[in-house]
């Protein structure tokens, strides 16, 4: 798993790709970035799963884990680009329901459009360790 980070005005994007299976590591680089991101003030976070190949379901908590986190502080995480299989964890857990899911294509306008439409076009920071 690799996961990186791109900030455009008050969002903030995780970028994750790869698999996404929560072992220890990966959970504690994961949550301490987003508590230094929450401490920071950066409290409107996006996850871009467009790059997760496969997800278990140890994820779920992950997610949640997350929400309740910002929700706490007054923030908002937005799920960016979901594949099936993450789509289908996310309703069977309910979580679609208390979180917003976007696809890339839902907000072509706003800022949460602008920052999907250069996400290329900028170096990502790199958050943790990268995890075949």
């Amino acid at each position: 798993m690799e996961i990186t980070h791109r900030t455009r005005g008050s969002t903030t994007i995780i970028r994750m790709s790869g698999r996404w299976v929560c072992d220890y590591d990966l959970r504690t680089d994961l949550r301490s970035h987003v508590h230094r991101l929450i401490e920071a003030g950066r409290l409107d976070l996006v996850l871009d799963l467009s790059g997760v190949t496969f997800a278990d379901s140890t994820v779920v908590g992950e997610i949640a884990a997350t929400h309740v986190a910002l929700h706490r502080r007054g923030g908002r995480l937005t799920l960016l680009n979901p594949n099936t299989r993450m789509s289908r964890l996310l309703s069977v857990s309910r979580l679609a329901s208390v979180i917003g899911v976007m696809r890339s294509g839902d907000s072509p306008a706003g800022p949460l459009g602008e920052i999907t439409r250069s996400m290329d076009a900028e170096p990502l920071v790199p958050i943790g360790r990268a995890v075949p």
